[in-house]
């Protein structure tokens, strides 16, 4: 049975969650365009809908914001402009091949951390190349290794989990070698849901970010620095767990068949 879903709910959760960079693919213009509108009033939100032949325009004025023709001059207004807003650019994929204005796209998207917004992304035709697949990156003890089971289980995938600690070797050489081996063999096997450790994936990045290799120093030095929620955030989810006390309610229909099976284990 296929369930009929909400767009402009699911984005407002997205925003309202502080997904500050959003990219909408597979719907025409006109609908994405429109389900933003509705998003922006339902949000309460003023609305800006960027094009390359127009610029940044505010939704209800007859006039383009000036200078902002070109997506640097967008970007800035909205890092200029600080405000609660939703913006709405479309067809900037075919830019995005710039570092810089990636990176410029990145920090006009960091100001949403603390206010209510988002920038939303739509895509014309052959505008963004078509995905591989998703990236989950969080602290540890966030729900990234839940959300890939769920993700696993509703796309009827195999779930495969990569374990660092059989990969490691005491001879130099063998622990990367064991690592590319494994990819190039979860590439062999996809469509798969493939769990990595955190540790492994932060070592990437910095083996890639100093233009080096992976190796089992960078491996264990981010091991050793790796810490699970419950310490770096001990404090906030104590008090989430004193506020929460009062606010829940046990779930007896999962209790009941456990407290039947341990009667007749007795």
């Amino acid at each position: 049975m296929t369930v009929a879903t909400d767009p402009v709910a699911e984005l407002e959760l997205l925003v309202r969650s502080r997904y500050s960079l959003i990219r909408i693919a597979g719907a025409e213009q006109s609908r994405v365009g429109d389900t933003i509108e509705k998003l922006a009033a339902a949000m309460k939100l003023p609305l800006f809908t960027w094009t390359s032949s127009k610029g940044l325009r505010r939704s209800g004025m007859p006039n383009a914001i000036y200078d902002t023709t070109r997506p640097e001059g967008a970007l800035a207004h909205v890092e200029a402009a600080g405000m609660a807003a939703l913006y709405h650019f479309e067809g900037l994929g075919h830019a995005l091949a710039d570092p810089a204005l990636v990176a410029r796209l990145k920090d006009a998207a960091m100001l949403f951390a603390d206010r209510c917004g988002a920038i939303l992304l739509s895509a014309i035709e052959g505008d963004f190349p078509d995905s591989r697949g998703i990236l989950l990156l969080g602290v540890p003890g966030c729900g990234k290794s839940l959300c890939a089971k769920a993700v696993a289980r509703d796309w009827g995938l195999p779930l495969l989990r990569l374990d660092t600690g059989a990969l490691y070797d005491k001879y130099v050489g063998e622990t990367e070698r064991h690592f590319r081996t494994a990819l190039a063999t979860a590439d062999r096997l996809s469509l798969i849901v493939l769990e990595i450790e955190q540790a492994v994936v932060s070592a990437l990045y910095d083996a890639f970010s100093s233009h080096g290799e992976l190796s089992t120093a960078i491996i264990l030095d981010e091991l050793s620095r790796t810490h699970p929620l419950s310490r770096t955030m001990g404090e906030q989810l104590d008090a989430l767990r004193d506020w929460a006390r009062d606010r829940t309610v046990p779930a007896a229909g999962r209790a009941a068949p456990r407290a039947r099976r341990l009667s007749m284990a007795r």
